[in-house]
């Protein structure tokens, strides 16, 4: 203290810094991506289950009473499957990691940092929350199906945007490539098994296909018989690429 003509003056006293009876710290987060949803390699990819690990560590003074660990995402690209892990006790000075919480990641998602919210509630107590970031990674070249459509071309077409015996059709597919790289020596196939149709050009090229890019595939053509029958076609489009693939987009063209 000072004042005026007179001082100054100091006065010390201590006191302590504690955590609260029932208190919550982040030690640790990781993701786990086991199979048949992930690859093992430890990353949220794009189009994978993944299953985040929440370690977290009970600091406080007394044993927390019916304990509930939830995640919530706020981002397009993330579902959450499993959203909460329960306890009926939890003691002071005790870590646990939460397993059972399970997240969706969209196949077409991009690269981006993640934040998953983790709220701590339990009897008696304010809710304890904390943020874990986590980055969703692509693959060096991945493919996903964005749109399908059928072009009806030539002399016997009704040009209706339907297949209809005895026309050429071409079964249109819009791709984009999420990986992270440039694709290389893109080849994609046209695989059809049906006694009523022909495949008149059944392969098209990509020298290259930047990530992010978009494209449709327009040079694919097939014959429809003119005796065939109404029924539904099974058409399949096989990719390959240098370091990555295959992958195969499977739909159905009445």
């Amino acid at each position: 203290m000072t004042a005026a003509h007179v001082g100054s003056w100091q006065f010390s006293y201590t006191f302590a810094i504690a955590y609260r009876p029932v208190e919550f710290v982040l030690r640790n987060s990781w993701i786990f991506d086991p199979a048949p949803g992930g690859d093992r390699d430890g990353q949220a990819e794009a189009g994978e289950r993944v299953l985040p690990r929440i370690r977290l560590k009970h600091v406080g003074t007394a044993t927390a009473e019916n304990v509930t660990v939830a995640i919530s995402v706020d981002d397009p690209d993330v579902t959450v499957v499993g959203d909460q892990v329960s306890y009926v006790s939890w003691e002071p000075g005790t870590a646990r990691t939460s397993l059972g919480l399970v997240l969706d990641i969209a196949r077409d998602a991009l690269p981006h940092d993640v934040a998953l919210i983790v709220s701590v509630t339990s009897d008696a107590w304010e809710p304890w929350t904390a943020v874990a970031i986590f980055p969703v990674v692509a693959p060096a070249v991945e493919f996903v199906a964005v749109s399908r459509s059928v072009a009806d071309s030539g002399p016997a077409s009704s040009k209706n945007g339907f297949a209809e015996a005895g026309e050429r059709v071409r079964p249109r597919i819009r791709l984009r490539q999420v990986g992270s790289e440039t694709a290389r020596n893109v080849r994609v196939a046209l695989i059809v098994a049906d006694p009523d149709v022909t495949v008149v050009i059944g392969q098209m090229f990509h020298a290259t296909w930047p990530a992010g890019e978009y494209r449709e595939n327009v040079d694919l053509k097939m014959d429809i018989a003119s005796s065939a029958l109404p029924h539904d076609l099974r058409v399949i489009l096989s990719l390959t690429a240098d370091g990555g693939g295959s992958w195969e987009f499977e739909y159905v063209i009445p």
